[in-house]
């Protein structure tokens, strides 16, 4: 039997890491929409690279699952303003002159069932209870890619 790839979820000091092949839950202040109103998201995270600035710089590629136009593949720089143990909070560069911030977390039931509840109402979320942490980021990569990984390359 093959052994699934366990990432870490945290650096050897505690603090919140992203993984390649990964699933989080996306918040953005402010959303797409007028007002301050959120943008929530669960994203696939495909490439953290430091920029090696000394000021907590990263360039990150990840696909936005409920994209309006559609799964859509990201290329960010963001500045980490804050990392805890389950979340970062970045400033994100060059935002089409918006400021905007995102807070990236760990992704669980409970964050899908308070903000993307229309997703787990079109699904059997019922499949999705208990599940691992590997098992889910399964599960959202068939049911949002229909297959393991993006059949899109991500740049």
């Amino acid at each position: 039997m093959i052994e699934p790839t366990v990432y870490p979820s945290v650096d050897a000091d505690g603090r919140f890491i992203l993984s390649p092949g990964r699933w989080y839950g996306w918040q953005m202040l402010p959303g797409y929409t007028t007002g301050f109103s959120p943008y929530f998201s669960p994203i696939r995270i495909e490439r953290v690279v430091p920029k090696k600035t000394g000021a907590g710089w990263l360039d990150i590629a990840f696909y936005n699952a409920f994209y309006a136009q559609g799964v859509q593949d990201f290329h960010i720089s963001a500045r980490i303003l804050i990392r805890g143990e389950n979340y970062l909070v970045c400033a994100i560069e060059g935002a089409n002159s918006t400021q905007r911030t995102a807070v990236i977390s760990s992704l669980s039931m409970d964050w899908l069932r308070d903000h993307c509840r229309e997703f787990l109402e079109k699904i059997s979320h019922r499949e999705m209870e208990g599940l691992a942490k590997s098992e889910m980021d399964y599960f959202l990569n068939m049911a949002i890619f229909g297959s393991l990984r993006p059949t899109q390359a991500s740049a």
